[in-house]
């Protein structure tokens, strides 16, 4: 892939840590703060962002500072989930940073707790920006996150093992068990599901078998007072998931988690996964096979197959004591596809800007299908009452696909969801 650094060992184990994160952003406490960050202060910006990203920004950050006299520091330590306890925190407490790089799914939390203001961004510097990313970045009708990158679950097949796209899951299923019937394959299908489940990666199949996280109002945003869990939906969902799980078709496995599916990649077990395409991107030189992206393909005579879609993009803070120069910061560098670049080499995700997503593209494929993929997906849930989903849709999903009453599993994921 053009522009992508070869992956180290450290970035792997990185992208399975990060993916975690990203399925992982349950209703929990916010753990105790201990102080010691870089904090924005008067004369230096401060930007609060993952080591990979903060190295890619470094270069033009620190070109911004010179020509505007002031210092630049970056502070980045753990996965932005992880780190969003620590900015509302110390926002509390009127310190943070000046700049908070993470996802647009923390909008709801961030200006529930007026950690966060509205970026003015000029309509002609908006026009510049897929449309998908400014709706994400949108939270009660202003911007609250600058777009970088867009990511969603693709299906990854083996093209030497799976020539053409399954056009259903019923089609993958058979073609995966054909597979390691002829000692071709181990597995079916590599799709996370773990012990405690996951929510993202089965979320297409759970959307073409009927089911939803919450309702739409008529803006098209989350009703967070009509959770989908519960619902009769909901249960006719879970039991065409139970289909799919070890009592069924075997095409789900508990035991098949991040770190496991990984290692079927590399060493040619799986004939297709489904997986983030940063992660994908990392595996891919470790592998002697090439593979082809595509959707997640849904059940035959079901509804479409949505994948959830995830924003990555800056926070302007509302503790940040350089204001005016993070905006510009952000106006100015942030929105540039030299620095879009940077960010999908360090993370590779489609870029947010338009004239960012053309240089890709023409290079990677796979990144139009990709795009193609989010622009006809969800969102996830900017609402802060998403959080509480994440946990107990995994636990039901893990449940039914061991062969649990799917009824029962539903039920009691509603209960922790309301009363969570």
């Amino acid at each position: 892939m053009s522009g992508l650094r070869l992956p180290r060992a450290a970035r792997l184990v990185l992208a399975a840590v990060l993916a975690a994160a990203l399925v992982a952003c349950e209703h929990r406490p916010s753990p105790p703060y201990v102080d010691d960050d870089r904090h924005s202060r008067p004369g230096t910006l401060v930007i609060w962002a993952d080591d990979d990203r903060a190295e890619a920004l470094r270069p033009f950050a620190e070109k911004f500072a010179e020509r505007h006299g002031i210092h630049v520091e970056f502070d980045g330590a753990g996965t932005a989930d992880d780190r969003r306890y620590d900015f509302l925190s110390a926002v509390r407490g009127g310190k943070g940073p000046d700049i908070f790089v993470g996802e647009h799914q923390f909008a709801g939390e961030f200006v529930a707790a007026g950690a966060v203001v509205p970026i003015a961004l000029p309509d002609p510097v908006r026009a510049g920006f897929e449309p998908l990313s400014i709706r994400a970045g949108t939270y009660d009708g202003q911007l609250y996150l600058l777009p970088h990158g867009i990511t969603t679950v693709m299906l990854y097949r083996n093209t030497e093992l799976v020539p053409e796209a399954p056009a259903t899951i019923e089609d993958l299923v058979a073609t995966g068990r054909r597979l390691v019937v002829d000692g071709k394959a181990s597995e079916v299908l590599g799709l996370p599901v773990g012990e405690g489940g996951d929510l993202e990666h089965v979320y297409p199949l759970y959307t073409s078998a009927g089911g939803y996280l919450f309702a739409t109002k008529d803006d098209g945003t989350a009703d967070p007072a009509q959770p989908g869990l519960g619902t009769p939906a909901s249960v006719a969902a879970f039991r065409r998931l139970a289909e799919l799980g070890e009592t069924g078709s075997g095409a789900l496995q508990r035991y098949l988690d991040l770190g496991k599916i990984s290692g079927t990649v590399t060493d040619g077990r799986v004939p297709m996964v489904a997986l983030h395409p940063f992660v994908m991107e990392l595996l891919r030189p470790l592998s002697r096979a090439t593979w082809a992206a595509s959707p997640v393909p849904g059940f035959a005579g079901g509804r479409p197959a949505r994948p959830l879609v995830r924003v990555q993009g800056f926070y302007l803070s509302s503790a940040a004591k350089n204001k005016a120069l993070a905006e510009q910061f952000l106006l100015e560098v942030a929105t540039t596809v030299e620095v879009q670049m940077a960010l999908y080499a360090a993370w590779p995700m489609v870029p947010a800007l338009a004239t960012a997503i053309d240089v890709v593209v023409r290079a990677d494929p796979d990144m139009v299908a990709v795009l193609d993929v989010a622009r006809t997906g969800e969102l996830v849930p900017s609402i802060p009452q998403m959080r509480k989903v994440w946990t107990p849709f995994g636990k039901a999903e893990a449940a039914v696909v061991g062969g649990g009453d799917p009824a029962a599993a539903v039920a009691d994921a509603a209960s922790r969801v309301t009363s969570g």
